[in-house]
């Protein structure tokens, strides 16, 4: 997850490395990008790594973060993890 904001079109780089997925957060709102064949990425509504997680998912986590220490929304996720059903 690439949680910064960065001058370096770090996007151009993981795709000539062959990254297939790219996790962006601003702090509040997650965009997961997923690489196209093409090389460029455009906007998924899941993650394709792990296909029960959606952006709206993290995103209740992030917030959580945010409002709370970090330890709480670890457990929250975990706790949230072991009820999720496999794919």
């Amino acid at each position: 997850m690439d949680y910064t904001h960065h001058a370096v079109d770090r996007e151009s780089i993981y795709a000539a490395l062959g990254v297939p997925e790219i996790w962006v957060c601003d702090g509040r709102r997650l965009s997961i990008l997923l690489r196209q064949p093409s090389g460029t990425y455009t906007v998924g509504p899941r993650s394709n790594a792990f296909p029960f997680l959606t952006a709206a998912d993290l995103e209740r986590f992030i917030a959580l973060a945010n409002e709370s220490n970090d330890d709480d929304s670890l457990h929250a996720f975990a706790e949230w993890l072991a009820q999720t059903p496999p794919p």
